[in-house]
């Protein structure tokens, strides 16, 4: 897997597949590993790019996490490719930080497609999952805490073998690490960025996501000019894991029409 240093920061990233650029950008505590299914499937057609973000999966915790640092990452990334503009896909903290992409270097974004994601999580929400996190990981350890979240977060049918992968890479990341992300991805406020969109936008929820509800993702939409939105059904938050077949027809009928 090759690797670039980008202003002191080392990120490893995957790539397969030719045509145009194709990028994926995973979850909070994830790696691009949990793109796999969605990587082979694309690779077919389009240049596929899956990084890991700074501090996560095979990309060393050497700087500070920051939103605008995980922004600058990719963005640095798409230039010393040559990949820009791309398509970018992003789930969870991956939507916040494309949100963030864009309203900085719009010129390297072919299409936006927004999973599972929002632009400013409620203050009071945003503070009790800090501290919960906080409190559970000053008393157990990141292992305990993979086992806990990966338990609440993909359904029973979803594959042991995702759920498995998901695990090791939430245990083996660094605490202090995991901490400077979820900060960055909850106090994150991207809310300028959705009314000023002018590429083809796809908006993705999924049914059974208790976190991100049809209403929030409908509302996330509506404030992006133009934007379409689909919801995977038989899913949760992480809906690429568990209903892979769904989510991929929707981004593949979606980048199709472009």
């Amino acid at each position: 897997m090759p690797s670039v240093v980008l202003d002191k920061q080392e990120i490893y990233y995957e790539e397969a597949g030719r045509g145009e650029p194709l990028v994926f950008v995973h979850s909070l505590g994830a790696s691009g590993r949990i793109w796999s299914w969605q990587a082979a499937e694309f690779a077919r057609d389009y240049r596929v790019i899956v990084p890991d973000l700074r501090g996560h999966g095979r990309s060393p915790f050497r700087e500070e996490i920051t939103l605008r640092a995980m922004a600058a990452d990719v963005a640095a990334l798409l230039d010393r490719l040559g990949a820009a503009p791309a398509h970018l896909v992003g789930i969870s903290m991956g939507g916040v930080i494309l949100q963030e992409i864009y309203g900085r270097w719009p010129e390297k974004v072919a299409s936006l497609t927004l999973c599972c994601t929002f632009s400013k999580m409620p203050p009071d929400v945003a503070a009790r999952r800090l501290a919960e996190r906080e409190a559970f990981l000053a008393e157990h350890g990141m292992g305990e805490f993979a086992a806990q979240y990966v338990a609440d977060t993909l359904l029973p049918g979803t594959p042991e073998s995702d759920k498995a992968e998901l695990r090791q890479t939430i245990a083996a990341m660094d605490r202090e690490a995991y901490l400077q992300a979820a900060r960055a991805c909850f106090n994150a406020d991207t809310t300028r960025v959705p009314p000023s969109v002018t590429v083809p936008t796809l908006v993705i929820g999924a049914e059974l996501d208790r976190g991100y509800p049809p209403e929030s993702i409908r509302a996330l939409a509506a404030a992006i000019p133009g934007a379409r939105v689909a919801f995977i059904p038989g899913a949760a938050h992480l809906a690429h894991l568990d209903n892979p077949a769904a989510f991929t027809a929707a981004l593949r009928g979606f980048l199709g029409s472009l």
